[in-house]
């Protein structure tokens, strides 16, 4: 790999150089070829395009990037633990909720929403009244 990016890396300087409005359709070509090549489903198609309608919407809006990729990281995690746990309580969820463990993990989630919400509007507040 480091051969190959010190062989490359005039041409990859040279890359960036290139306007945007050129660039980014070539990219894109690149990546639809891709996701017809790995499965030939035009299907794959679709989800490039809701992915990148998502990822515009996020820098539009300005959607803080943090939280989501932690999403993505530890949403399978949650997944199968909260299966697991499912399974030795034979489908009850009121183990989650008796436990003394995860009573303190809800009120400490609940708290610190709760102050994030406030703390926001206090800066809300302040920021309109001077």
């Amino acid at each position: 790999m480091i051969v190959l990016e010190l062989l490359f890396l005039k041409g990859f300087i040279k890359v960036l150089n290139i306007p945007k409005h050129i660039l980014l359709p070539c990219i894109l070509c690149v990546c639809a070829i891709g996701a017809i090549g790995a499965n030939n489903r035009v299907f794959d198609i679709f989800v490039i395009l809701l992915f990148g309608i998502l990822a515009y919407s996020i820098t539009k809006f300005e959607y803080p990037v943090p939280p989501l990729v932690m999403g993505f990281i530890l949403g399978p995690m949650l997944e199968t633990n909260l299966r697991r746990g499912l399974i030795f309580s034979k489908g009850s969820i009121v183990p989650f909720f008796t436990h003394p463990l995860s009573c303190v993990m809800i009120i400490l989630s609940v708290v610190s929403i709760i102050l994030t919400v406030v703390s926001s509007n206090k800066k809300v507040k302040r920021a309109t009244n001077g």
